[in-house]
């Protein structure tokens, strides 16, 4: 549908011009069958289409199995990683899940679009949002409990195009493997990384810099005695990871030329779901540093408590992430310090930088806050990192922002935030002018519908979709 404009506050930028895509759990139960986490609902994409200052919103669910199979029988039919299905310890065992929502990102590459989880294979879809179906690229990855899954979370080099993404084996021998996918849709394994056996973890991220991907896994983890009770049907997956307090993260450094791992270390327990970039440098005496920024949560087990009740719980402010700076003697494999480089920074999330400055110093990064006692997000901080100065857009009472987007045009930037709005249960695009951070929004986009709330998004420039 095109948005009428009775329903636009302000004006959107006429030499905006393209298409955002976004990704997020569209539904979350089926009757009284509900999924056991935020992460596990069925996925739904839309896009936002921007054109000579109008725009056009279409959205749809992704047409997999699993999301026909429950929809035709209005129940949860498949187990899922959070979810046990009805029947108890017989309806559960040995019946483990194979299924892929399809609900956590999305990007537009090689003139396709694809929908992206980390439980399986990248999903192709149609510019209209017609699902056309898995692509495992020559079996390199798939969504069948055994093939290599590909992660929600891939990484673009800004000088060539290539994303740079992992994926997981889960089971006996359990690895993470490191893969480039050009634009030509060609995909190779680079490298794959051995994990401890008999252990599932979780790694939804990695940290992009000039030469290395680095991947932290922390303690977090699903055991062989958490997976013993899960393949007896005893519980769902998710319920088996526990924080293995005081084994602490392992941090690999990977080679993203060659594949080889240059360094393997042991750092205190650290937690992240997202990290902004990183940065190699020389240090004084030749050896290479690498700065690592992201953020970390202090309470984990606090996190995922709340994200199993994310509609009826609020965010204990022990349990928001707060942005750290990490940095590491690749030369000789340790970690040599860490800190808090932006102290006036909100605890927050979804951090987002320019594309051209991933894996470099980066001079801004956009990240959505959690003001204190709020309970969730609340407001979009924009992080100068020359400066340390930290300017607030607040969205108001009972507004809950998601990942912010850059639409950059003509040397300007706006920012885009989908909100929903729990006042009048819609939803709102809110396009904030860079210049004028903290003042009142370039535009205000109020949509007809509730808009279900996306994980990750992606910017098509000058892709304008049927206007």
């Amino acid at each position: 549908m095109i948005i009428s404009s009775d329903c636009i506050e302000g004006k959107i930028p006429p030499n905006i011009e393209g298409t955002v895509f976004g990704n997020g759990v569209g539904r979350q139960r089926y009757g009284e069958h509900v999924y056991g986490h935020w992460f596990e609902g069925d996925g739904h994409v839309t896009s936002f289409c921007y054109k000579e200052g109008k725009v056009r919103v279409r959205n749809k669910f992704v047409d997999q199995r699993r999301y026909k199979e429950n929809a035709a029988a209005n129940k949860i039919v498949s187990r899922g990683p959070w979810t046990n299905v009805n029947g108890g310890v017989f309806g559960n065992a040995f019946r483990l899940s194979k299924t892929n929502p399809s609900n956590t990102s999305v990007i537009h590459h090689g003139g396709k679009l694809f929908a992206l989880c980390e439980a399986g294979a990248p999903v192709e879809m149609g510019d209209d949002l017609s699902t056309i179906g898995e692509r495992t690229f020559g079996d390199l990855v798939g969504s069948d409990g055994k093939a290599c899954t590909f992660s929600a979370h891939y990484k673009i080099d800004p000088a060539t195009g290539t994303v740079f993404n992992h994926g997981m084996v889960y089971g006996k021998d359990s690895s993470m493997s490191l893969f480039s996918w050009n634009k030509n849709l060609e995909m190779q394994k680079i490298t794959t990384v051995p994990l401890e056996p008999n252990t599932i973890q979780f790694v939804h991220d990695s940290c992009f810099s000039k030469k290395y991907s680095t991947f932290f896994f922390d303690s977090f983890k699903a055991d062989k005695k958490g997976l013993l009770s899960v393949l007896l049907g005893y519980k769902p997956l998710g319920y088996a990871f526990e924080e293995h307090i005081g084994e602490g993260t392992r941090v690999v450094v990977l080679n993203r030329e060659n594949g080889t791992i240059v360094a393997d270390m042991k750092i205190e327990d650290t937690h992240t779901y997202h990290f902004v970039t990183g940065v190699d440098r020389i240090g004084d005496d030749g050896e290479e540093l690498l700065d690592v920024y992201f953020f970390r949560y202090m309470d984990r087990t606090g996190l995922e408590e709340f994200l199993r009740s994310v509609y009826t719980r609020t965010l204990p402010d022990a349990a928001s992430a707060t942005l750290w700076k990490y940095t590491f003697d690749v030369t000789h494999k340790k970690l040599i310090s860490t800190e808090q480089p932006f102290p006036n920074a909100l605890p927050g999330e979804f951090p987002v930088i320019n594309g051209e400055h991933e894996g470099k110093e980066f001079p801004v990064v956009y990240a959505v806050a959690v003001k204190k006692g709020s309970g969730f997000f609340s407001a979009l901080q924009r992080i100068d990192a020359k400066t340390g100065e930290v300017k607030l857009h607040d969205f108001g009472a009972k507004k809950y922002p998601g990942e912010p987007v850059l639409l950059e045009h003509d040397g300007s930037t706006f920012i885009q935030v989908l909100i929903f709005n729990a006042d009048t249960n819609a939803s709102e695009i809110h396009i904030i002018d860079d210049r004028d951070f903290s003042g009142h929004a370039t535009a205000i986009i109020k949509l007809p519908i509730h808009v279900p709330p996306q994980f990750h998004t992606y910017y098509a420039a000058h892709h304008v979709v049927d206007m």
